[in-house]
């Protein structure tokens, strides 16, 4: 984060004068920082899915660090490095996680949701979560970008009929099959 133009960040953007829009609990953007003040941050956004003005794709924005939800490096190839931080700040919470595994024509074979507690969060062992009924613990890939606040509310897990009242993190993951398998099975990428 504080080598210039290296880092990004999970912005959530409160009302804007401008556009008028009230931002906070609507989807997560991303900027690549430019400039770290004390009071103030300054980036590129580099994902958004808000289509309001200013909050695109390629707009510069600047927003207060106290609106930040999570902040990740990456080094010179563009790859995420750790966080700590935040690995540290989700450990012990609950994280519902919804798994799509796709056959390798990128047609969807089927759906898992989970909901559990992380108990390790590093970035050599990767993601373990809790799931109540398992043996064993569930392991996410060491990408804690994924994890993000979910919105209040009632979730409802159709592959094992269950709900879930107000987790405190939701992520979702893309399983791809390589050609030569047979099965879902394959490279994970971040949903």
């Amino acid at each position: 984060m504080h080598a210039a133009g290296r880092g990004n960040s999970g912005v959530h953007p409160t009302y804007h004068e401008e556009t008028g829009a009230d931002l906070w609990d609507s989807e997560t953007i991303w900027v690549r920082l430019t400039r770290v003040g004390a009071k103030s941050w300054t980036g590129l956004i580099t994902i958004s899915g808000i289509r309001a003005k200013g909050f695109r794709k390629g707009n510069v924005i600047r927003f207060e660090p106290d609106h930040v939800f999570d902040v990740n490096e990456v080094d010179r190839r563009g790859m995420p490095v750790a966080n700590r931080s935040k690995a540290a700040f989700i450990r012990g919470k609950d994280v519902l996680i919804g798994l799509t595994y796709l056959n390798s024509d990128r047609s969807v074979n089927h759906r898992a949701q989970l909901h559990g507690t992380i108990e390790v969060a590093n970035s050599s062992q990767g993601i373990e979560i809790r799931v109540p009924g398992r043996a064993e613990m569930f392991t996410l890939p060491p990408d804690l970008r994924p994890i993000q606040p979910a919105r209040p509310g009632t979730y409802r897990l159709k592959s094992v009929r269950k709900e879930v009242e107000d987790p405190t993190f939701i992520c979702t993951w893309t399983i791809t099959a390589t050609p030569r398998s047979r099965e879902s099975t394959g490279r994970a990428q971040r949903g």
